[in-house]
């Protein structure tokens, strides 16, 4: 039997379910061994819980799509979104949506959409924090 595209979001779910009543054990994850698109990730992950106050189905779908644009773009190495072009970000929608169905395409493009909102934000707080 192979796997199919919400598979591993109905499987994350699962897990959550299971580990808010106690029947498996939290998730414990190490700080000091998260990359730093990984740290970029939880960042945004708690962005969008907190600040967006989102549907956790919302956050389980976008977080996926925005660890793997970090990782294809930045690999292990520092997250600079600085140099990001957006042929980066079209080269990662154009290999990834020939493997998905179009719904999970369209999700894929406004999960990154919300991302590079989110970190023009985080960019224009910093500056105006500076300034101050």
């Amino acid at each position: 039997m192979r796997p199919c595209a919400g598979d591993a979001a109905a499987l994350r779910q699962l897990l959550d379910f299971l580990r808010r009543e106690g029947v498996v054990a939290s998730e414990k994850i190490v700080a000091s061994q998260l990359t730093p698109a990984e740290h970029c990730t939880h960042a945004y992950a708690k962005y969008l819980r907190d600040a967006r106050a989102l549907a956790r189905t919302t956050i389980i779908n976008y977080v996926p799509f925005i660890r793997g644009f970090l990782k294809d773009r930045f690999g292990t190495g520092p997250v600079n979104l600085a140099c990001l072009k957006a042929g980066d970000v079209v080269r990662f929608v154009q290999l990834q949506a020939p493997h998905l169905h179009l719904k999970r395409a369209k999700l894929l493009t406004t999960a990154l959409r919300s991302f590079l909102r989110y970190r023009s934000l985080v960019r224009l707080e910093r500056t105006k924090s500076a300034s101050c």
